[in-house]
């Protein structure tokens, strides 16, 4: 929903030990679009207001344990975006947090997510170069 429905083609990937118990979880997207106009004003759509997103924080009800998660904002520009979510119980960090990455190039957004306990930054970067190093500019 994010990127529209502009898109030619999506996919996504979610890797994770096993379905019901698991320590890290891996996500990666990808949309390409008819030309890079179009995937350029998606992704300025779907990220116009992750800014507004910093240190907000956000009750999940709906999950079994009504998760509460505390957003956290890195710079980016008009080609990335970049934040973390940590778990709080209690009002407190649990140890527990995602990284987010998106980034557009040419006529394609892509996107990873790396979840675990311990940090989740150095991870997303590296899987965002691997597949922004193999799309045409």
């Amino acid at each position: 929903a994010a990127v529209g429905n502009d898109f030619t083609t999506f996919r996504a990937l979610r890797q994770q030990e096993s379905k019901d118990n698991f320590t890290h979880v891996v996500e990666q997207e990808i949309a390409t679009y008819a030309d890079a106009a179009a995937a350029t004003a998606a992704f300025q759509n779907a990220f116009k207001a992750v800014d507004q997103c910093n240190n907000v924080s956000v009750h999940r009800p709906t999950d079994n344990a009504g998760t509460t998660w505390q957003f956290q904002v890195q710079p980016g520009d008009p080609a990335s975006a970049n934040w973390h979510n940590t778990e709080l119980t209690n009002n407190n960090a649990d140890g527990w947090g995602c990284s987010h990455g998106a980034r557009v190039k040419n006529n394609v957004i892509y996107a990873a997510r790396v979840c675990q306990r311990g940090d989740t930054g150095p991870a997303v970067p590296t899987i965002l170069d691997r597949i922004g190093n193999s799309i045409p500019a």
